[in-house]
């Protein structure tokens, strides 16, 4: 099958656009609260892909702050 390299530009651009779509979904209108959604979103995505393409852990930092 095809495997996609993993060059620091698409990842980059992998990290941005998971963050980006995060803050969308969860923030309604360009506000201070949807530019927080894309930071943890960033943050979610750069913790799967630093993790070695686990769940657990970005899954396990979302729950936590749900409960804060």
């Amino acid at each position: 099958m095809y495997k996609e390299k993993n060059t620091s530009r698409s990842v980059l651009c992998k990290i941005f656009f998971s963050g980006l779509f995060f803050g969308l979904s969860h923030g309604l209108l360009p506000s201070i609260s949807m530019l927080f959604y894309c930071g943890m979103g960033w943050v979610l995505a750069s913790t799967y892909y630093f993790c070695n393409n686990n769940l657990t852990y970005p899954l396990a930092i979302h729950l936590l702050l749900n409960n804060l």
